[in-house]
């Protein structure tokens, strides 16, 4: 989307605003500070860190790693404590997580917030079961089932809605980046996982826990649902069939053994 940022200068008058809380969005709060790359790093955690807790502390902490756990926590305790920026979103902050492992396996958010699962790993999209985890999964349950990973999204609102509904029904697209193998294979314990021999059914499940999600989402009374079963949920793999077109197509070195 356009804003004053933009090289154009303006919004662009199709962009929809998303923005249905009283709080100002991400875009208005670049905006109010001109935030340049260098800017940013000026007002960065890590460089109000080091004057909260002293350039030579934060120095040792870099050539340190015995020291890195204790001035982390005194950088975080320092950071929490300073006073909310002028314009800032208007929720608490919520205490950093400063280890891998052990942590809390769970979805942390802001006193007054909720967080609930929309979607998971082997849910189903269409209108067959969801997998079962206490088995293995494989590849014909996982070309139906949403994929492993998320990592980008883009909402797609439906064009056919009304103005005022545009923001409660629309197509949730997004990317599966990569899978557990050991998960995906239902091998336990995990580090058995480099001596179990490796088949075809095996690595077909894994390349389908990858690719691309497509799940129609609905907004119903302030509740996000997938719409199992509709017609536009759909999985995209690296085993799926594509065409190619442009100048590229017909080439010697775009040709397969599936299509000359």
């Amino acid at each position: 989307m356009s804003s004053k940022l933009h090289p154009d200068g303006k919004l662009n008058p199709s962009d929809s605003v998303t923005n249905t809380s009283g709080n100002d969005s991400i875009l208005d709060l670049i905006e109010a500070r001109q935030i340049s790359r260098r800017n940013f790093l000026r007002g960065s955690l890590g460089a109000a860190a080091m004057v909260a807790v002293g350039g030579g502390v934060a120095a040792a902490a870099m050539s340190s790693p015995a020291s890195a756990k204790p001035v982390a926590r005194a950088i975080a305790a320092a950071y929490l404590r300073s006073p909310s920026p002028a314009g800032a979103i208007g929720f608490a902050s919520v205490a950093p997580n400063l280890y891998l492992y052990p942590a809390d396996d769970a979805v942390i958010v802001p006193p007054g917030y909720s967080a609930r699962v929309l979607v998971a790993w082997g849910d189903s999209l269409s209108k067959e079961a969801n997998w079962d985890p206490s088995s293995a999964m494989d590849e014909e349950t996982q070309l139906h089932c949403y994929g492993s990973h998320t990592d980008g999204m883009h909402y797609f609102p439906f064009p056919q809605e009304k103005s005022q509904q545009a923001n409660s029904r629309g197509l949730l697209v997004t990317n599966s980046e990569y899978c557990d193998p050991a998960l995906v294979n239902n091998v336990k314990p995990f580090s058995n996982y480099a001596t179990v021999a490796m088949t075809l059914d095996m690595v077909r499940a894994q390349q389908a826990a990858h690719g691309v999600n497509v799940v129609e989402v609905q907004e119903n009374n302030g509740s996000w649902s997938v719409r199992r079963g509709s017609a536009f949920n759909r999985r995209i793999t690296g085993n799926t069939p594509c065409r190619i077109s442009g100048p590229a197509a017909g080439h010697e070195l775009m040709k397969t053994a599936a299509d000359a």
